[in-house]
C-alpha cells in the first residue's frame, strides 16, 4: 500500500502556525486583562481617595474641606460650631489648618474632637473663646502675632498639651516654662497641663491666677502661691493633685469652683483674716479628703469658702510667714515601724521553710 505524506508537512505547519496564532492572542489577551485590572484598580484608588474628601459650610463666610484626616478651613471671621461637621467627620479628624482670614475661634468651636492632635493658626487670629479645644488630644499649641484674647479654659481637659510657643512679633501675651502671662506677667493665663513636672512656683508679681490656668495639670503636686496674688479666678486649680496648698493672706478673691475636684486635696491653710468668697456657690466641692481648713488664730469668721475653719490645727512643718508649704509627710511614723517587725518576722519563716 502506498502512502502520500506529501500534504502531511503541511498540515503541521499549519497545526503550529495556529498554536503560534493562539498564543499571541493569548499574551494580548493577558496584557489587555492586566490593562483593564490596572485600570480597574486605579479607579478604586481614585475612588477611595473620593471617599475620604469630604467639604460643607459653615455659619458665615467659613468653609471647610476634610482630607483623610485633615480638615482645612477658609474664609473670613468667626470659626464657630459648624452644623455641617457632625460625629462622623470630626472624630476622622486629626489635624487643623486654619488659613489666614478667620479672626476668632468661638466657644467650643472643636470642643470634643478626640482625635484632634495638631492645629495651625494664622497671623489673622485675635480670640480663642472658652472650651474652644476641650477634651481634644492636642499636644503643643502656638500663639500667633495677632492674638489678643486667649480664655485659659479654651484647654479644658487638654491633658496631652505639653508645650507653648508664640509669635515673637505676638505684643499681648508671653510664654515661659510652657506657661502663658499676659505681657506685663501679672496673670497666669494657662500651664501647659500634660507637663510632668510635679512641682511649680508661680512667679512673684503675678496678681491674678486666671480662669482654668491650671486646670487638669494632673502630674503636679505641689503649687506654691506667692503673696502678691490677689486672685485666683474661677476653676483655676480645677481637676488636679495637689495635695495640699497655702494661700497667701494677699488674696482677697477667689472664683467658683477653683479647687473642685482635687481628690488628693487635704491640707489648706489661708494666712488672711477675712474670707475672700462669701457667695453661694462652692469653691471647694469634691474634695473627699478636704474636712477643714487651717486658718490663723485671729480670722475673723467662723467659715473659709464654706468649709469648716481649725484654728487650732497649727502644723510645725509650716511657717506662717511663708506661702511655701514644706513637704507633709503622709505616711505615720508609728505605722512605719510596726510594718518593720511584720516584714523581717514574714522573711524569716520563708527562709525556715527553704532549710527545712
Amino acid at each position: 500500500m502506498n502512502f502520500k505524506y506529501h500534504h502531511f508537512p503541511e498540515t503541521v505547519d499549519f497545526f503550529f502556525f495556529g498554536l503560534s496564532e493562539m498564543k499571541t492572542g493569548s499574551v494580548l489577551f493577558v496584557l489587555v486583562a492586566v490593562v483593564l485590572c490596572v485600570a480597574r484598580g486605579n479607579e478604586s484608588v481614585s475612588n477611595q481617595k473620593q471617599s475620604n474628601r469630604d467639604s460643607g459650610q459653615c455659619d458665615g463666610s467659613v468653609s471647610w474641606v476634610l482630607d483623610d484626616d485633615t480638615m482645612t478651613f477658609s474664609g473670613s471671621g468667626s470659626l464657630g460650631e459648624c452644623s455641617s461637621i457632625n460625629s462622623s467627620i470630626y472624630l476622622r479628624v486629626k489635624s487643623v489648618i486654619i488659613n489666614d482670614g478667620i479672626t476668632e475661634i468661638e466657644d467650643s468651636a472643636f470642643e470634643d474632637w478626640i482625635e484632634l492632635s495638631s492645629v495651625s493658626v494664622p497671623d489673622s487670629l485675635g480670640k480663642i473663646g472658652n472650651n474652644a479645644f476641650r477634651n481634644t488630644s492636642l499636644t503643643s499649641f502656638h500663639i500667633p502675632k495677632s492674638l489678643y484674647s486667649l480664655d485659659g479654659c479654651a484647654f479644658w481637659d487638654c491633658k496631652n498639651l505639653t508645650t507653648f510657643t508664640i509669635d515673637a512679633n505676638n505684643s499681648y501675651y508671653i510664654v515661659e516654662d510652657n506657661t502663658v502671662f499676659t505681657s506685663d506677667k501679672t496673670t497666669l493665663v494657662r500651664y501647659a497641663p500634660g507637663q510632668r513636672r510635679t512641682k511649680y512656683i508661680i512667679p512673684d508679681g503675678v496678681t491674678e491666677v486666671g480662669r482654668c490656668a491650671f486646670q487638669h495639670s494632673s502630674h503636679l503636686e505641689d503649687v506654691t502661691i506667692p503673696d502678691t496674688v490677689q486672685t485666683l479666678v474661677a476653676y483655676s486649680f480645677h481637676r488636679m493633685k495637689i495635695r495640699s496648698i497655702i494661700i497667701p493672706g494677699s488674696v482677697s478673691t477667689i472664683g467658683n469652683f477653683a479647687f473642685c475636684y482635687d481628690d488628693g486635696l487635704s491640707y489648706v491653710r489661708y494666712l488672711g483674716q477675712s474670707d475672700p468668697y462669701k457667695n453661694d456657690k462652692e469653691v471647694f466641692c469634691e474634695c473627699p479628703n478636704l474636712t477643714d481648713i487651717c486658718v490663723e488664730s485671729n480670722y475673723s469668721s467662723s467659715q473659709f469658702c464654706q468649709m469648716p475653719v481649725n484654728k487650732t490645727c497649727v502644723d510645725s512643718s509650716f511657717d506662717s510667714d511663708s506661702s511655701s508649704p514644706k513637704p507633709v509627710s503622709l505616711t505615720s511614723p508609728s505605722t512605719a515601724v510596726l510594718n518593720i517587725p511584720s516584714v523581717a518576722l514574714t522573711l524569716a519563716v520563708f527562709i525556715i521553710l527553704i532549710f527545712f
